[in-house]
C-alpha cells in the first residue's frame, strides 16, 4: 500500500463529511426560517384580530 491512498481516504473521507454537515446546515436554516415566518403570520393575524375587533366595537357603539 502507498502513501497516497491513505491520504486519499483521508481526504475524502474529510470531504464526505463536509457535505453532510452543509446539507444538515442548510436542511437547519431552511427550518428556522419557516418557523420565523410562520411567527410573524401568525403575529399578523392576531393583529388583524385585534384591529378587527376594535373596528367591531366601535362600530357597535355608534348603533
Amino acid at each position: 500500500m502507498s502513501l497516497t491512498e491513505p491520504v486519499l481516504l483521508f481526504f475524502t473521507t474529510i470531504m464526505y463529511l463536509g457535505i453532510v454537515v452543509l446539507f444538515f446546515w442548510a436542511f437547519y436554516s431552511v427550518v428556522t426560517s419557516l418557523r420565523s415566518i410562520a411567527r410573524s403570520q401568525q403575529q399578523m393575524a392576531m393583529t388583524q384580530a385585534e384591529i378587527l375587533k376594535a373596528i367591531n366595537n366601535k362600530s357597535t357603539e355608534r348603533n
